[in-house]
């Protein structure tokens, strides 16, 4: 049931366009309009201000859908009081449940579930979040447009049998249409006939319909504006003062509503729409979308005020912590300080004389004698290094008899302080005399 609207021309002389929808026929038979023939003698118009609204009803107190310019098009199916019944403008949309449709085909597509009946279509709005007005019912079978996702709703098209309202004195009606339900599809045909009369303000939805067009029609004369209608746009501005005002608050939300919680002005906010509560002269869709902005921001605040404490909860235990972790790191020093390092021998690395097994053995010497404590055998080329320096050398000790010396072969040796012996972190098997 999907609309895919195009207006191919909008003149005073002969012309056609049409609005076609994928619509089932039970839908078309819940439409306001009898389903058998489309009201006739209906009209194209042409919107005659900026900042138009379209609504959804017939009154001041229906939330506004969508707004139009002038020099936008609109096709008028009926009145009711001062209002146009209009086929829904471009860039219109309604909400389905997701629960009671499933995708087809390529996803843009939906089609009601077999066991689902009464499927609410709602009118939703791109000036707000209202989403009360149900434009029609479908039933298992019926298929959608699905134009995208709104939390639990698919975006779609607006389904035949779906209008909106316009006041009539923004409208300048151009021509007469004919809109025919064409098995389904709704075909909106120029007429020859002129210009149509404005119909009375009466309290029920009417056709737009005139005398029917005599047999042999006189010789077409120029056409004359509608009778008792407007010849020039109306100077009074399309929105109230409120009405601007509430457009800016809104801008306010939605812009805050993209700032992270903790800094978006939700008090002043809930300020602002508290006043337009309590003004009672407010249009009803205004207060409605006020209420319905209260009470996300009354959220946000509790869940921004329990946010702060949170995080005033784990900065303080930060700040806490930052002794306890100095006093870690300062225990972690004094252990570590007075860790006591084991070695089999010390004393200051010097070259021997002594050949021993193909290669020349190294020793360590007490630093204030020079008298050998133990002899260094090792492979090792980069033990060089440590020549002259004090050192803290492990290995195993071998005694060779034949010989008559004692020898360490290294696994690790260490530069170290001898000043540590004296203080006792530094023990040695073997120590200078």
């Amino acid at each position: 049931m999907h609309r895919t609207a195009a207006i191919l021309g909008l003149s005073l002389g002969s012309f056609v366009f049409s609005i076609t929808y994928l619509a089932p026929s039970a839908a078309l038979a819940q439409a306001e309009a009898p389903d058998a023939e489309m009201e006739k003698y209906q009209f194209s118009g042409i919107v005659n201000a900026d900042n138009v609204y379209v609504r959804s009803g017939p009154s001041e107190n229906d939330y506004p859908v969508v707004k139009l310019n002038k020099g936008g098009t609109v096709v008028v199916v009926g009145t009711k009081f001062d209002w146009l019944k209009v086929l829904p403008p471009e860039n219109t949309f309604c909400l389905v449940g997701k629960a009671w449709v499933e995708k087809r085909a390529d996803g843009t597509v939906g089609r009601v579930h077999d066991d689902a009946t009464n499927v609410n279509v709602r009118i939703a709005s791109s000036l707000n979040n209202m989403i009360t007005k149900v434009a029609m019912q479908m039933k298992s079978g019926d298929d959608v447009k699905i134009l995208g996702e709104q939390d639990e709703y698919f975006k779609v098209a607006p389904p035949a049998g779906t209008f909106m309202y316009v006041h009539k004195k923004f409208i300048d009606p151009v021509k007469r249409v004919e809109v025919i339900n064409d098995n389904g599809t709704l075909q909106v045909k120029a007429l020859e006939t002129g210009l149509i009369a404005t119909p009375a303000n009466t309290g029920t939805t009417t056709d737009i319909q005139t005398p029917t067009a005599p047999t042999n029609p006189p010789t077409k004369e120029p056409e004359t504006p509608l009778a008792g209608g407007p010849t020039t746009a109306p100077a009074a501005p399309v929105a109230s003062a409120d009405e601007a005002a509430f457009d800016v608050l809104d801008a306010r939300f939605e812009a805050a509503s993209r700032l992270p919680l903790e800094e978006q002005p939700v008090d002043e906010l809930l300020a602002s729409y508290q006043k337009v509560i309590s003004d009672k002269k407010v249009p009803e869709s205004m207060l409605r979308i006020a209420e319905f902005r209260l009470k996300g921001l009354n959220v946000r605040r509790d869940a921004r005020a329990q946010y702060l404490e949170t995080r005033k909860v784990r900065d303080d235990l930060a700040n806490r912590a930052k002794p306890i972790e100095a006093e870690g790191q300062e225990i972690d020093q004094r252990i570590k300080d007075a860790q006591v390092q084991q070695f089999t021998a010390v004393g200051t690395l010097r070259q021997s004389a002594v050949p021993y097994g193909g290669r020349t053995l190294y020793r360590l010497t007490d630093p204030t004698t020079g008298r050998t404590v133990v002899y260094i055998n090792t492979a090792d080329a980069n033990v060089i290094r440590y020549e002259g320096l004090f050192v803290g050398v492990r290995g195993e000790v071998t005694d060779d008899p034949a010989r008559r010396l004692r020898f360490i072969v290294p696994t690790e040796t260490t530069q170290i302080d001898p000043a540590l012996l004296i203080k006792g972190s530094i023990t040695s098997k073997l120590v200078p005399a």
